[in-house]
């Protein structure tokens, strides 16, 4: 009886993810994962955001995935003389593997064509390094550095504050004025410990 429900679940697990990779190969089918378009600049998606959970796992493709390495591998311990708990446990620990690995492949794959690019709107409240000194009172132009996940980019900078920033200062992005220019502010220093 195990025989046959290991049989049934690899053929009809294999059929059908034999032809969702064809039909995906073909460009009919999409890769069922969704990267938000607000995601954090490193891309990554973390363990607290719930794609990890069960539920966030589970798709036909995944669940396809499963049935046909739960087969695979059932039927290999079973060749291999394994008693029937120790098939079910090979099988499932298989399945299991196979539905994360899926999973986790169509995610990386549905990450390459997420859009990296940097984008000013997102700089407000970064930190950043004062690169070319910054006249005061928005009576010109200097640079700063910001840091992203993916990397530092190069921002021209104005401060309407009283105060020149010199380069090496630290400074916070308090709003953007145009396509390539932020405002910044000296970054609040840290606060005294209290007595």
């Amino acid at each position: 009886m195990l025989s046959w429900i290991l049989i049934i679940c690899a053929t009809a697990g294999g059929t059908v993810l034999v032809c969702q990779f064809v039909l995906m190969l073909l460009g009919v089918v999409d890769l069922g994962v969704e990267v938000p378009d607000d995601m954090p600049d490193g891309g990554d998606v973390s363990l607290a955001d719930g794609h990890d959970s069960i539920f966030g796992v589970l798709s036909f493709r995944s669940v396809t995935a499963a049935l046909t390495f739960f087969g695979i591998a059932g039927l290999a311990a079973e060749s291999a003389n394994a008693g029937p708990v120790l098939t079910l446990l090979i099988a499932t620990a298989a399945g299991f593997a196979s539905m994360y690995g899926v999973y986790y492949l169509m995610l990386s794959m549905a990450r390459l064509g997420h859009d990296r690019t940097t984008r000013i709107e997102r700089a407000i409240g970064k930190p950043g390094t004062v690169y070319l000194p910054i006249p005061a009172g928005g009576a010109g132009a200097g640079k700063v550095h910001l840091r992203w996940a993916s990397g530092v980019s190069e921002f021209a900078a104005v401060t309407s504050g009283p105060n020149k920033l010199p380069a090496g200062a630290k400074v916070v992005v308090v709003r953007v004025v145009d396509g390539g220019t932020v405002e910044v502010e000296p970054a609040p220093e840290a606060k005294p410990d209290a007595a």
